[in-house]
């Protein structure tokens, strides 16, 4: 997948989280987090991209298997920095309202579906 293809991918992924988000906004009072929203969106923005190098990068050596090692880490580093940015925004803005996390889960899913395809095209190279 090339350069170009994987940015696309991105900003397709970003409209249709947005649209997710700000269309469930109507029925579930979640607007007062947007900030919340577009901080995931950046995070899942950048490190999809350094996934994607790094796979390209693997894909490239000719090491299939490390290619998985990507992966794993991708996964591992993923869950570490989503705990960390939903502590760090409960810590800074003290939520009253459950709701807060729905924001986050909207970009997580659209995000993880769209580095998903992004790395099984990689994978494919």
């Amino acid at each position: 997948m090339a350069y170009s293809r994987f940015f696309i991918v991105m900003m397709i992924a970003t409209i249709v989280a947005s649209l997710l988000f700000y269309g469930l906004s109507y029925a579930i009072p979640m607007l007062v987090f947007s900030d919340l929203f577009w901080w995931s969106v950046a995070l899942f923005i950048v490190l999809s991209f350094i996934i994607f190098i790094a796979s390209k990068w693997q894909i490239r050596r000719g090491t299939k298997g490390a290619f998985v090692s990507v992966v794993l880490f991708n996964v591992i580093l993923k869950l570490i920095l989503c705990f960390g940015l939903v502590y760090a925004y409960v810590q800074d803005n003290n939520p009253l309202s459950k709701w807060f996390i729905v924001p986050f889960l909207i970009s997580y899913v659209v995000f993880t579906i769209a580095e998903t395809y992004a790395l099984t095209r990689v994978s494919a190279e």
